[in-house]
């Protein structure tokens, strides 16, 4: 009887294991990151800039680097914050519309991303990089020389 009854609560035990890892395995199909980012791509952004600007991407983070804003960068190629802002803001919404058009968010998801976006993206353009900046959010990066 004690064979059996360790036998049922090891085959319980190994079924939430499996039932665990699949719960977890369906939610990075889903485009989630570590920290709950919906992972499209801040590299896919910045080439965006880059383009818009007519600048290469090392050219872009030279500039960064030397302490200027992307609103900054973007008025001394003549072209005005409204349009950087309005150009980013519009870029980012058809990533997100592809993303759900692909099946890596919802649509609900998409419009919680969108709220507030023109306001984010706003702030990003005009934030400075910080001191030590290298082109990504923590340590040197992989721009870092």
């Amino acid at each position: 009887m004690k064979k059996i009854s360790r036998m049922v609560v090891f085959a319980l035990l190994g079924m939430l294991l499996l039932t665990t890892s699949a719960v977890a395995a369906e939610e990075v199909t889903h485009g989630k990151n570590a920290r709950g980012g919906l992972q499209l791509g801040r590299e896919v952004t910045r080439s965006h800039i880059g383009s818009l600007l007519k600048l290469e991407l090392d050219a872009l983070k030279a500039e960064r680097q030397a302490g200027k804003s992307f609103v900054q960068i973007a008025e001394e190629r003549g072209i005005s914050a409204e349009t950087l802002i309005d150009s980013v803001t519009n870029f980012r919404v058809n990533e997100l519309d592809k993303a759900v058009a692909e099946g890596k968010i919802t649509e609900e998801q998409a419009q919680m991303c969108i709220a507030g976006l023109a306001e984010r993206v706003k702030a990003n353009m005009e934030r400075l990089p910080q001191p030590g900046y290298q082109g990504k959010m923590h340590g040197k990066g992989r721009w870092s020389s």
